[in-house]
């Protein structure tokens, strides 16, 4: 039996869930584990190993397979995985960048990701500036392809084929921002000037008193988004914009990718726990 004297009630408490949770953890590194592996993995003394794996084969964590073979994860643990997505580390990496660029700068970013075959906003700092010219309507707010910034600047650089399928419904039929009809050959000329100037900018909308800057976001040398700056139009000019903001911009972006790559290593050391050096075991 683990010996709690000295504990207080909170750390008791808590201690039996971190033991279970550095369990799963070891579990989902091996397609089978051994009491034996649990215990080099771990530290933990056998006993204690057993009673918290017969907790979690009840709740449905865990399975034995055999006494030889040992264990492995059951399905349950999906559930603890089905609330995250890795576009949420993509945000948690941004949010302190995006804010601290609009205290410096004062005006609003927007961060945008694909998904089901348009792009959405993932985070914004609008409500931290006191010059945005709009607020857009919320999390769930979901960006025109071919006239937003945040679009075009994705568009231009994701792969071919992902631009194909993503244009394909918008083709032919007057877009719901502009009311413009394009064809491939006009998207392939807007999206061309993109990357020649290494930015894009929000097509004009009628009664939109707003412009945004955008550029790519990577994550190496994969397209995982794109973030812009919005400012007003009759405050300034694109020339401006791109003189005083861009290089900014673009340093952010580089810099949100570098940290989610620095982020999701971290993760992964993390997630490999160590075994004790030899002749020293981990305190229980």
């Amino acid at each position: 039996m683990d010996d709690e004297r000295g504990k207080t009630p909170d750390s008791a408490a808590i201690e039996p869930i971190s033991r279970a949770l550095r369990i799963l953890e070891v579990l989902n590194r091996r397609p089978l584990t051994t009491i034996e592996d649990l215990h080099r993995d771990t530290g933990l003394p056998k006993p204690t190993l057993v009673r918290l794996l017969q907790a979690l084969m009840a709740d449905g964590y865990v399975t034995q397979v055999s006494r030889t073979a040992g264990y492995r994860l059951a399905a349950r643990v999906l559930a603890l995985t089905s609330g995250y997505h890795p576009r949420d580390l993509l945000v948690d990496v941004a949010q302190p960048l995006m804010d601290r660029f609009t205290r410096q700068y004062k005006w609003p970013l927007y961060l945008a990701t694909p998904q089901d075959m348009t792009l959405w906003m993932r985070y914004t700092t609008a409500n931290l500036s006191s010059i945005a010219p709009d607020y857009l309507s919320g999390y769930h707010y979901r960006f025109s392809l071919v006239v937003s910034a945040v679009g075009k600047a994705y568009l231009a650089y994701c792969p071919r084929a992902e631009q194909r399928l993503m244009l394909a419904p918008l083709l032919g039929i007057p877009d719901v921002e502009d009311g413009q009809v394009r064809d491939q050959a006009s998207v392939d000329a807007l999206l061309a000037e993109v990357k020649a100037k290494g930015y894009s900018t929000t097509g004009s909308i009628q009664g939109d008193r707003g412009r945004g800057i955008a550029v790519p976001l990577w994550e190496g040398r994969r397209i995982i988004g794109a973030i812009s700056m919005r400012h007003f139009r009759s405050a300034l000019s694109e020339a401006e914009v791109v003189k005083r903001f861009l290089g900014p911009l673009q340093d952010l972006s580089r810099e949100i990718g570098s940290e989610l790559k620095n982020n999701k290593k971290a993760q992964a050391r993390a997630a490999t726990v160590s075994a004790p050096p030899p002749g020293q075991r981990k305190q229980p």
